[in-house]
């Protein structure tokens, strides 16, 4: 077991965080994977707030400096809970950006080492450590050919700009950054409702950078579009992601994708709440 992979225990309930990678690269997406797993004998209630990210992050530097700390904002009020049954586990991916606006671990470029700990409902999560490095080889190359697009809303892009990072992507698969820069030019594409060009690019994502924690967004930006763009029902969206479950292989993917699925779930069940009430 790694140092990341220490479990902490409270009232029979484990927090656990855990890292794609322990070591980063510059303006690589920092996500994390979360899980509440109960070990006790009775039911333990999640307030939906869980799947919004609502809770606390602290980081710390080298020197043990505290230099960012967050709580993310509830996007609806907590209506429902959701129950973890004894011995079930809930898992969803945070994607670290979303609380550092200012993204200091990312801009000032500085090789270090940092901490990252959490605590949701007054459980405290694992320490984990995280180290961020200069890129080199080809993720250098392809950092360097799309440094603009760290630096730019991620839509609507005019359509040449679209078609220059789709170019280089294509090219650059094999990089670290090609995940969540195919994250973006998905998001890109959508904006523009060019449905064969979206469909090649998601494929694309499938059949080359699907085993990674970006999955989590990149089908949710699939959702999105099929839903506003296409006018797809939820049946049949979630109809199309159990295919592509079914479709493609990679323990981390079907991991990602399952955690992916319940959370729709969820996130279905408090939207039909939502809209009773309005």
């Amino acid at each position: 077991m790694t140092e990341n992979e220490v479990k902490v225990k409270e009232n029979n309930v484990e927090f656990l965080i855990t890292p794609e990678y322990e070591s980063y690269l510059f303006n690589q997406d920092v996500l994390i994977k979360v899980i509440l797993i109960n070990n006790s004998s009775s039911a333990y209630y999640i307030k939906d707030s869980f799947i919004w990210l609502s809770m606390n992050f602290e980081v710390f530097n080298s020197k043990g400096e505290l230099i960012e700390s967050g709580v993310s904002t509830d996007r609806v009020p907590p209506i429902d809970s959701t129950e973890l049954k004894p011995g079930d586990e809930f898992t969803s991916i945070i994607h670290m950006g979303w609380f550092f606006e200012n993204q200091s671990l990312y801009e000032k470029e500085i090789e270090q080492t940092y901490t990252i700990k959490a605590n949701y409902q007054g459980i405290e999560s694992n320490e984990i450590l995280i180290e961020f490095k200069n890129p080199t080889g080809i993720d250098k190359e392809l950092y360097e050919s799309t440094s603009k697009v760290y630096n730019a809303s991620f839509y609507p892009q005019k359509i040449d700009q679209i078609e220059a990072l789709r170019e280089v992507l294509y090219s650059y698969s094999d990089s670290r950054y090609a995940p969540q820069l195919y994250n973006i030019l998905l998001l890109n594409i959508a904006s523009y409702s060019d449905s064969a060009h979206f469909f090649d690019a998601f494929s694309k994502f499938l059949n080359t950078n699907r085993n990674s924690f970006q999955t989590y967004y990149c089908l949710s930006v699939f959702r999105n579009y099929a839903k506003n763009q296409l006018s797809w029902s939820d049946e049949r969206i979630n109809y199309e992601i159990d295919n592509i479950k079914n479709l493609y292989t990679g323990e981390k993917f079907s991991e990602v994708i399952s955690s992916y699925q319940r959370v729709s779930q969820v996130s279905e069940r408090i939207g039909k709440k939502l809209n009773l009430k309005e």
